[in-house]
């Protein structure tokens, strides 16, 4: 479903001679799509987000915790709530 919006994004984006872009987001489904359309453009992107997105806290679940207690895992690794 995000093809449409980074597809616009990315002609908006090669529409006009930058050699950088600025993309400015306000909701979860086009944050993707901005950055999808801006590497399809093959440029360097800065994102700045806002709006109403969820904070995104992350609830590790069974098998990483697993994995991690075993050693197998470094760092933060879990699954999106």
């Amino acid at each position: 479903m995000q093809q449409i919006p980074a597809g616009a994004a990315e002609e908006m984006i090669r529409a006009n001679p930058i050699d950088g872009v600025v993309l400015l987001a306000g909701c979860d489904k086009t944050t993707p799509a901005q950055l999808m359309g801006a590497a399809s453009a093959d440029l360097p992107a800065i994102m700045v987000t806002g709006g109403p997105m969820l904070a995104g806290r992350i609830q590790p679940d069974a098998e990483c915790v697993a994995r991690r207690t075993a050693g197998g895992v470094s760092g933060k690794t879990g699954a999106r709530r």
